[in-house]
């Protein structure tokens, strides 16, 4: 199974690799007012989000409306043993860059999910039934096991949704929503 998901992997980031700048940006901003629209985003508390790097999924536009709106934002920090926590900022001001050049807060105190809130979830792929290959260091999937609460939305491009169904262990955690700049995609029951 490692074999294929290092596979999926390669041709995830290829794929998202050559979608242009240009288009990243108007679809991020696409799926930004998705969300900005959603009955989710009107019940959180706290947006939990990841801060993009390379040609991920811009999070930026959802972030600064969610502090516009009073809302909190919580993003994550990485730690050793496949170990993450979220610590709330108030700006992008408030992180630097961190572990694996990835943007991360400077400081905080680490903040979890409640039931309502939401948690902004990337990939390269996802599947119609919520199952999604990230980077494969398993940080998402080892905070979900340890902190299940919170409304889990995976967010891609339309590109990066396939049609089969995602080789998975029993140790990954499957997002309950999926929206792409086409809009939300209903997760099908197992």
């Amino acid at each position: 199974m490692d074999k294929i998901k290092e596979d999926l992997r390669k041709k995830g980031k290829d794929l998202r690799n050559n979608i242009g700048l240009e288009v990243r940006i108007a679809k991020s901003q696409k799926v930004a007012e998705h969300f900005l629209q959603s009955t989710l985003f009107e019940k959180a508390e706290t947006v939990f989000s990841y801060l993009p790097i390379g040609s991920e999924l811009d999070t930026l536009p959802i972030l600064e409306n969610v502090w516009q709106k009073g809302k909190r934002v919580a993003v994550p920090v990485t730690e050793k043993n496949r170990q993450m926590s979220f610590v709330v900022i108030d700006s992008l001001q408030a992180t630097h860059i961190g572990n694996f050049g990835i943007r991360e807060p400077k400081k905080g105190k680490t903040f979890f999910p409640k039931s309502e809130d939401v948690i902004l979830v990337p990939a390269l792929f996802f599947d119609h039934e919520g199952n999604r290959l990230g980077y494969g260091g398993g940080y998402y999937d080892t905070y979900f096991a340890q902190y299940p609460l919170g409304r889990k939305v995976g967010i891609c491009f339309q590109e990066q949704i396939i049609s089969d169904v995602m080789p998975v262990e029993k140790t990954d955690y499957p997002v309950e929503n999926i929206l792409t700049e086409n809009g939300w995609i209903k997760v099908k029951e197992k």
